[in-house]
């Protein structure tokens, strides 16, 4: 059972290694052929300034900072009703 899981492993490896090879195969000639696309593409990339940027002036608004309690709080719902809506 060991000797079968042994070759098992060792194929898989085999095909592993033949599909790195393949790959670099064809990525060395594509290499080749698509160098003069860089050149192209780094020269479409550079940016062109035509207009000013927008500047976005935010100003600070003093907040009130509540802070969250954790735990449980029990409210009455006849309270709550009481002091936030007159009835």
């Amino acid at each position: 059972k060991l000797k079968a899981r042994v070759k098992k492993l060792e194929k898989l490896n085999k095909v592993k290694s033949c599909k790195l090879r393949r790959l670099k195969k064809v990525g060395t000639s594509q290499h080749v052929e698509s160098s003069d696309d860089v050149e192209n593409v780094i020269a479409a990339s550079t940016p062109i300034l035509a207009a000013k940027p927008k500047t976005l002036t935010i100003t600070a608004t003093p907040t009130v900072s509540t802070r969250r309690r954790k735990g449980v709080v029990i409210r009455d719902p006849e309270e709550e009703l009481h002091t936030d809506t007159p009835a």
